[in-house]
């Protein structure tokens, strides 16, 4: 009697020290079990879906050729696998790892939107500073006017100097045509003229040159 009560007595503490692994596989647990520091009797379900996705005798042998102080993270790493494919058997863990990448761009949109309203807050704020200030203002205003003005003298500066060139160009092009040359000089001084009458006023006026001049063109003036 005492004997069978023994044996009853070791078989409890036997099964009460198995590991989750060996609980779930109906064996006994031996001292040298690789699954037992992994897998605690405190948490079935963790080997429960261990062993429905990858099977107890494929996690035992991954944790065999694997160096002891790799064992708890692999065995994490199979555990979390192993989860996340039971909940979700089309994508598994790919599925969380989206779910938190569409979070992370929602919050980084969200969080753009929130600079940019403070940048719009601070330059209207920046702007009602400056509005006590109209003096200043009317300074920077002037200025501005002067810079204008002068890029619009550099802009017709350029154009005359552009225009004189092209028109230098020209007269060496049709250098060898005199005569036609002659009747455009005549065009031209007949519709001065005809302005001119038109328009007494008028400040315009040019001066030209016939073919026979040694060299017309640096004596070249525009009466503006």
């Amino acid at each position: 009697m005492s004997a069978s009560n023994s044996s009853y007595n070791i078989s409890k503490e036997s099964n009460l020290r198995r590991c989750a692994a060996c609980k779930y596989l109906r064996r006994r647990c031996s001292q040298d079990c690789v699954l037992s520091p992994y897998f605690p009797p405190s948490n079935p379900q963790r080997f429960a879906c261990v062993h429905r996705i990858f099977g107890a005798s494929n996690v035992t042998r991954m944790l065999q050729q694997l160096p002891a102080h790799l064992r708890a993270q692999a065995a994490d790493a199979i555990s979390s696998e192993a989860y996340w494919r039971v909940n979700d058997p089309v994508y598994g863990s790919v599925g969380i790892i989206a779910r938190l990448h569409e979070d992370i761009y929602m919050h980084q949109h969200e969080l753009a939107l929130t600079r940019a309203q403070i940048a719009m807050h601070a330059a209207q704020h920046q702007y009602q500073v400056n509005s006590d200030h109209p003096p200043e203002i009317q300074t920077q205003t002037q200025q501005l006017d002067s810079l204008a003005l002068q890029t619009q003298t550099q802009i017709q500066t350029q154009q005359l100097d552009s225009l004189a060139i092209q028109t230098q160009h020209r007269y060496q092009v049709t250098s060898g045509h005199p005569p036609k040359i002659q009747t455009q000089t005549q065009q031209l001084d007949s519709l001065v003229l005809q302005t001119q009458e038109s328009n007494p006023d008028s400040a315009v006026g040019f001066t030209c040159y016939s073919d026979s001049d040694p060299d017309p063109f640096p004596a070249i003036g525009f009466t503006c």
